[in-house]
């Protein structure tokens, strides 16, 4: 029998949905999350993204837009904190990586916090003079001002038990709000440069819908929205037969139900 789902905590309502070779993804028939039963060891595992956060920011130092270089999902919440925050607002984000999300939160004029649970970025950070700190939520730096809001990109997935690491951000600050994304199931596969078999353990762990971002958020004790992001096919570059074949590729990928790149999911402490 699984455990409970880890997003909505319903019990005994999973069925199978994809046989592995230890275990298997169920999915809750309340919420439609799949998640990964038993639980792999050595979880959560996370990457290295030091020698591409030099690379990024380096083009970033040499001008490039920074808009250019973010994902649809980074760029959605950017929008988000600047619609909701005021200029010069603490802004922490969690699971840093590269920096790239930093530096665009810097660009915006907002005040960038960063935490990465691996030391090797964090020291590539520090050299280019962000505010970045080894560790999660429980190693907050004392003398770091409250943030007002806290972000999450992507990296839901790596955790067992998400409500529980949502739950401990909303413990820790009480007052901000939580903006998160996870990689959408339905990013399609059709689109250059577009890698999504990574969505198995022991990198992820979760498959969400958008029902399972609100309920996990609601569980963690915040009121929660979701909003599907797209893919991003750039398609008002290059000549213009090319961007009629972007358009019908785009249209294609919509009917398919492909088109997906992120849910976002955004929390107000309730």
């Amino acid at each position: 029998m699984p455990r409970a789902c880890p997003a909505c905590l319903a019990e005994n309502t999973a069925t199978v949905a994809e046989a592995l070779a230890s275990g298997s993804f169920y999915r809750c028939g309340r919420c439609g999350l799949q998640y990964v039963e038993p639980v792999p060891t050595g979880v959560p595992v996370f990457l290295d993204f030091t020698d591409a956060g030099r690379i990024i920011l380096s083009q970033i130092e040499r001008g490039e837009p920074i808009g250019e270089l973010l994902t649809p999902n980074e760029r959605a919440m950017l929008r988000w904190v600047q619609r909701h925050l005021p200029e010069g607002a603490p802004v922490l984000e969690l699971c840093c990586e590269s920096g790239r999300f930093l530096a665009a939160l810097r660009h915006a004029g907002f005040t960038p916090l960063g935490m990465d649970p691996l030391p090797r970025p964090i020291g590539m950070l520090e050299e280019r003079g962000f505010l970045v700190h080894t560790g999660s939520v429980e190693d907050y730096p004392k003398d770091w001002p409250e943030p007002a809001a806290v972000v999450l990109l992507e990296s839901l997935v790596r955790f067992p038990f998400p409500v529980t690491v949502l739950r401990g951000i909303r413990e820790r600050f009480p007052r901000a709000c939580l903006s998160l994304s996870v990689p959408s199931p339905r990013r399609s596969l059709k689109v250059p440069d577009f890698d999504r078999r990574v969505d198995y353990p022991p990198h992820h762990l979760t498959r969400w819908t958008p029902r399972a971002v609100v309920s996990a958020l609601r569980n963690a004790g915040y009121r929660g929205t979701c909003r599907i992001v797209p893919i991003r096919l750039h398609w008002m570059r290059g000549a213009w037969m090319l961007r009629i074949l972007k358009v019908l590729f785009a249209v294609y990928l919509r009917l398919t139900r492909e088109a997906d790149y992120s849910l976002l999911g955004y929390g107000t402490p309730a």
